[in-house]
């Protein structure tokens, strides 16, 4: 998702000097709903959002939007204790509450219920997608959910199966499908069989790295050896670790939230789970919070999730600032930009109040391209040649990048 963004700065420009870590904590009523998260998910549009034990939040980049149920109106949330939340793979954004199932409709602002078997009400812990699309409620009995009917059915021959114990699905890339029960047992169904294997403790999460199943407990992390059909423990040094499902970030790693002890990074070699630097941060004391849930959304920023702290955002891409002036020319003082953009070839573009259109070059420099009738309040990318300015009483222009000349 390309984001345009709107600043208000006097007489100069900022552009990005030096990458570094930086640590953004969201806390208190003005930013969230409640300082204790329940569950944190990216929407299929870029949107973080952020489910709490009082109300949702939906972080657009910006702001903090704050969505809480209202009483007598079916189409809001039915609760305000978010149990899940949840993005499937044809976009559409799933929030289970201690009350139930909704659908969350973006043109409408709206939600829709989903129904369930003599219209009982059920909370809804966890979903889950199949290779084949289909999607699954976890809440020690299995259902599954039609999308077109907004219908929930129990899937009765698996909870018979598994003795109405399921706790997390997993399916990996072979298309199997793990199902950690809470009587220290996991079942995997591949095909038409199912296969039980018996475990020292109740599993919480899965996940896959390189062909490799991994799998973790409150207190260690095992890795799936199919020659011995059994979970082999990993070496480690710490415990216990947080309820936090296991983290595997885009850079391969995969990555554990103790409670008060920091975080760990699973060495896949060594079988060892050992401490990281990674989320070392002085503006936050991350080594003490209780990691509840966290992600790792498409721009590489690590969402934590905590109990009573708020919502803690770490990035690897958020960079320092330098000013910069335009060479050959002064602006004037009373001067502003209002508009910056960046199109898809890298090149950032920004508009002033007096309506003069600049291009950033490289070298940190301003060239000045064209002025326009009026303020310049919008850009937008129309296609690889041209951008069309927004302007203040003078309507909307097309400007041609290569010849530098616009048109209404």
């Amino acid at each position: 998702m390309r984001k345009v963004f709107s600043l208000l700065f006097f007489t100069s420009v900022f552009l990005p000097l030096a990458a570094k870590i930086s640590v953004t904590r969201y806390f208190g009523n003005e930013d969230l709903t409640c300082n204790l998260i329940t569950e944190i998910c990216q929407d299929s549009d870029g949107f973080i959002w952020v489910g709490t034990l009082n109300g949702l939040n939906i972080y657009d980049g910006w702001t903090f939007r704050h969505i809480y149920s209202q009483a007598g109106d079916t189409t809001s949330l039915l609760s305000n204790y978010i149990h899940e939340l949840y993005s499937d793979s044809k976009g559409r954004l799933w929030v289970g509450t201690n009350l139930g199932l909704q659908r969350y409709d973006g043109l409408t602002g709206k939600f829709r219920s989903v129904r369930f078997p003599e219209g009982r009400t059920t909370s809804v812990d966890h979903i889950t997608e199949l290779a084949d699309g289909e999607l699954w409620i976890v809440n020690g009995n299995i259902s599954r959910i039609d999308p077109d009917l907004m219908t929930a059915e129990p899937a009765e021959s698996i909870n018979k199966l598994t003795g109405s114990s399921v706790t997390e699905v997993f399916t990996d890339s072979t298309g199997a499908v793990w199902l950690a029960s809470n009587r220290n047992r996991v079942f995997r169904m591949r095909g038409d069989s199912l296969q039980t294997i018996e475990t020292e403790s109740s599993l919480l999460s899965f996940l896959e790295s390189g062909g490799a199943v991994y799998a973790s407990s409150r207190t260690d992390v095992y890795r799936w050896n199919e020659l011995l059909a059994s979970f082999e423990k990993l070496e480690n040094d710490c415990e216990p670790y947080t309820r936090a499902r296991m983290l595997k970030s885009q850079d391969g790693n995969i990555y554990m939230a103790t409670k008060g002890q920091g975080f760990r990074v699973v060495d896949t070699q060594g079988m060892k789970v050992l401490p990281t630097g990674k989320f070392v941060c002085r503006e936050v004391d991350l080594d003490h919070i209780s990691t509840l849930n966290w992600i790792e959304d498409r721009s590489g920023n690590i969402w934590i999730g905590s109990a009573f702290n708020g919502l803690v955002m770490v990035s690897n891409h958020t960079v320092d600032f330098m000013s910069i002036r335009s060479p050959g020319f002064s602006v004037p003082y009373n001067d502003m930009v209002n508009t910056v953009y960046c199109t898809r070839d890298g090149k950032l573009w920004s508009g002033t109040e007096t309506g003069k259109l600049y291009m950033h070059l490289e070298d940190l420099l301003m060239d000045e391209v064209q002025t326009f009738p009026g303020s310049i309040y919008s850009l937008h990318e129309l296609d690889d040649r041209y951008l069309l300015v927004g302007t203040k009483l003078h309507g909307l222009y097309k400007f041609d990048r290569r010849t530098k000349a616009y048109r209404i």
